[in-house]
């Protein structure tokens, strides 16, 4: 799958927590579930991330805004994240600040967050 294969994009890792990893996760009081509605942003381009997320049900988009030569702003659909992935990881194991923005593109979304 092409999308796994995107390590910038944080959805390279899903091998890396297990169900029973994110079982114990939150039976220690750290990941929490979080609910998103149809075009709401989980993260934002640009800002500070302090957390990787699983997608547990929804769908969700990751988008890259960028400006065009005569200053235009365009906004680009580079991945979308299937059911069990993992994601932010890149941000939050790397500089901290998201490289894209995950937006929700189905009626309900519901991620796993570790803080």
């Amino acid at each position: 799958d092409a999308a796994r294969d995107r390590p910038a994009l944080g959805v390279a890792i899903t091998s890396l927590l297990t169900e029973d990893d994110w079982r114990l996760l939150a039976g220690g009081g750290v990941a929490r579930v979080a609910t998103y509605a149809l075009g709401d942003v989980i993260l934002k381009q640009g800002e500070l991330n302090t957390a990787v997320f699983q997608l547990m049900f929804g769908r969700v988009a990751v988008v890259v805004d960028t400006r065009t030569v005569g200053g235009a702003a365009h906004r680009m659909v580079v991945a979308a994240i299937d059911e069990g992935e993992v994601f932010g990881a890149a941000s939050f194991l790397g500089t901290g600040v998201c490289d894209a923005s995950v937006v929700a593109i189905s009626d309900e979304v519901a991620v796993r967050v570790v803080p």
